[in-house]
């Protein structure tokens, strides 16, 4: 089943593709995650445990193990996070899973080298809100995140914040996104849908290792800002991996923004005004902590003072 009317969101469904799933077809469209387009076909459990009890979609923001399924031969790809695509080969797996011995990696290019003055990983509220910052400094940084829309947490909260009219109380959480996003549009890198993979020191700097589609590049950073943002804590109580069980997280992205629709009551919406507030909470502790290198020794004009800032910055870890 599928949301075709929302009071709030519009819905701009992809082309129609298929893919099989334990060989079975499944319909679904650009777009959406393998994750919400099995949901739509009535598939709740994605795997099992070594023990052979099923799992089931939790946390739908790629931060628990819950959904991990092989994938064009590849193990443990989280389903919830991975855009579904035409002819995708997805299998549900027992434990850990395990690579086929006969697998062959594609080819791969050598890895793209490249020096940066600032890298931010983590495209959220904090990650946004301190590449403005930068840019206000005349600082263009690099910014780095996993997922195919910018914004984090905000752009599946349809409800409106509340707190403080300076960090837009009464402003819905996806316009809060779409308007942080406006803001850098066009003024700095992002590399979507990559993943940091390791970091490494090298005289004296630092070297962010990003694997972005089929391509690595080693970037060397001056300064790194980390705001991966926050994550629900997932206390383990007996059956919490059941197919039917879901986290905040799951219930904000599927029940509000997910072209899938869950089935029966869900009990934990009523938090997720609490989790708006605390996402709020933490764009405002990254602006500030940037806003006080602003009003710092080199007073507010902020296009100067730049070798100041970069010093300090090398100090400065949002998360």
């Amino acid at each position: 089943m599928r949301l075709v009317h929302h009071p709030i969101l519009e819905f701009k469904r992809g082309k129609r593709i298929t893919f099989s799933f334990d060989g079975r077809e499944i319909e679904a469209y650009e777009g959406e995650t393998i994750a919400a387009a099995l949901h739509a076909a009535g598939v709740r459990a994605l795997s099992h445990t070594k023990q052979g009890s099923p799992r089931g979609l939790f946390c739908a923001i790629g931060k628990c193990s819950s959904c991990l399924m092989t994938v064009d031969g590849i193990p443990n790809v989280r389903a919830c996070v991975t855009p579904v695509r035409e002819g995708m080969e997805v299998c549900s797996q027992t434990g850990p899973g395990a690579i086929d011995p006969g697998f062959r990696p594609r080819h791969r290019a050598p890895a793209k080298r490249r020096a940066v003055e600032v890298a931010i990983v983590g495209a959220g509220p904090a990650g946004l809100s301190a590449a403005h910052t930068l840019l206000e400094w005349g600082v263009r940084p690099l910014v780095v995140d996993e997922n195919p829309h910018l914004g984090g947490q905000l752009i599946k909260q349809t409800h409106k914040f509340f707190g403080s009219r300076a960090e837009r109380a009464g402003t819905r959480g996806f316009s809060i996104a779409q308007a942080l996003v406006e803001e850098v549009k066009g003024k700095t890198e992002v590399l979507r849908e990559a993943r940091v993979v390791g970091l490494y020191p090298r005289d004296g700097g630092r070297i962010l290792v990003v694997q972005h589609g089929d391509d690595l590049h080693l970037v060397e950073a001056q300064a790194l800002i980390v705001a991966t943002g926050a994550e629900e804590r997932f206390p383990p109580f007996p059956g919490n991996t059941l197919p039917g069980v879901y986290g905040a997280g799951d219930c904000a992205g599927i029940g509000e923004a997910s072209t899938a629709m869950l089935e029966g009551r869900l009990a934990a919406l009523a938090i997720l005004g609490q989790l708006g507030k605390k996402i709020g909470q933490a764009r405002a502790g990254t602006r500030a902590s940037l806003e006080r290198l602003r009003a710092g020794p080199f007073g507010t004009r902020p296009r100067q003072g730049k070798g100041k800032l970069r010093a300090l910055l090398k100090e400065v870890t949002c998360g």
